[in-house]
């Protein structure tokens, strides 16, 4: 019991590092330089000391992480069309990216309601 506690505790802070990580790429940070005991910047040939170089946001941490935080509003949307059965009998599907834009907030609530009466609940194994 006292492992898997460990493992479970292990995987947080591994979680917890990843999260931070994203936002440190998505909000970017600024350039470090050499100073002093003064806080007076260091200079070498006329230009200060860096220690660590700029570095600028990247969109594509905040994208990433708003396509998983809100899927409904920033996910990719998929359409599957079934195109046929295949010779094994297996179903072949042909994959559309669609633009739900063009469909009104009512419209995706109803297609909501159908799709949780249509679709099962995964199953949850313990």
């Amino acid at each position: 019991m006292a492992f898997m506690a460990r493992v479970k505790k292990g995987e947080s802070k591994a979680e917890n590092a990843d999260l931070f990580n994203i936002g440190r790429c998505a909000m970017g940070s600024p350039a470090i330089y050499a100073t002093d005991t003064k806080g007076e910047l260091i200079f070498k040939d006329g230009k200060p000391i860096v220690i660590a170089e700029e570095k600028p946001p990247t969109w594509t941490a905040s994208a990433w992480r708003l396509e998983r935080k809100f899927p409904e509003r920033y996910g990719r949307r998929v359409e599957a069309m079934v195109k046929g059965v295949g010779p094994k009998g297996e179903i072949v599907v042909t994959e559309r990216v669609v633009d739900w834009k063009k469909i009104s907030d009512e419209d995706l609530r109803t297609l909501r309601r159908i799709a949780e009466k249509a679709i099962p609940k995964p199953e949850i194994i313990h």
